[in-house]
C-alpha cells in the first residue's frame, strides 16, 4: 500500500520511544485542538506533515549568551527584608518583560 509506505519513510516503527511520542502528541492534539484552534470548524486538528527532528537541528545556548539576550531577566526587590521571600521578585528590562501583555499571572506564566 502506498500509504504504508509512505509513513513508513516518515516514522521509524522500530523506534517505540519515538511512536509513543507520536502518538501521544496526537492524541493531546485531538483533545486540545477547540482550545488551541481560533477557528472552531474542526472537531480535530488536520495534520498536514511529519517531520522528524534530529538534535543537530537543535541550538544549545550557554548560560552567559542566555543572560546576554535577555529574554528573561529577573529583578530582586529593592527592600533587603524582602529581597528573599517568594514572589518578590519581578521582571526586570527584557524581551518577555516588552511582550508580556497578560492581565493574570497564569497568563505570564503560560506565556513563559
Amino acid at each position: 500500500d502506498e500509504h504504508t509506505l509512505y509513513m513508513n519513510m516518515l516514522i521509524n516503527f522500530r523506534a517505540e520511544s519515538m511512536v509513543l511520542a507520536l502518538g501521544t502528541l496526537l492524541k493531546y492534539l485531538d483533545k486540545a485542538w477547540v482550545t488551541l484552534s481560533l477557528q472552531n470548524t474542526r472537531t480535530s486538528a488536520p495534520v498536514l506533515v511529519i517531520s522528524t527532528v534530529s538534535l543537530a537541528d537543535i541550538v544549545t545556548v550557554d548560560a552567559e549568551t542566555y543572560e546576554a539576550l535577555q529574554i528573561f531577566s529577573q529583578r530582586m526587590h529593592p527592600s533587603s527584608f524582602k529581597m528573599w521571600t517568594p514572589g518578590s521578585s519581578r521582571e526586570g528590562l527584557s524581551i518577555y518583560g516588552l511582550f508580556n501583555r497578560c492581565k493574570s499571572q497564569l497568563g505570564g506564566k503560560f506565556m513563559k
